[in-house]
């Protein structure tokens, strides 16, 4: 799959990296994990539980570009 440009769930770089660049830094309260604090569960079926709650709640979930997203079956 290296270099497939088209697959839908791929980033690709136009041009060469150094060693142990940082290419993207994200937020801690932006990424979708098992909803409540690291040492309540780790537990990944928590997460996937999480992320069916954040279905339900259309889009009143504060995540729901990201679930519409996976949810959304035109790009599997």
């Amino acid at each position: 799959m290296e270099n497939d440009k088209s697959s839908p769930l791929g980033m690709f770089l136009s041009e060469a990296v150094d060693e142990g660049e940082t290419l993207m830094l994200i937020p801690k309260e932006c990424l979708f994990t098992t909803g409540g604090s690291p040492a309540e569960s780790t537990d990944t079926c928590d997460t996937v539980k999480n992320l069916a709650h954040h279905h339900e709640l259309g889009e009143s979930s504060e995540f729901y570009p990201y679930v519409n997203y996976c949810f959304d079956k035109r790009h599997v």
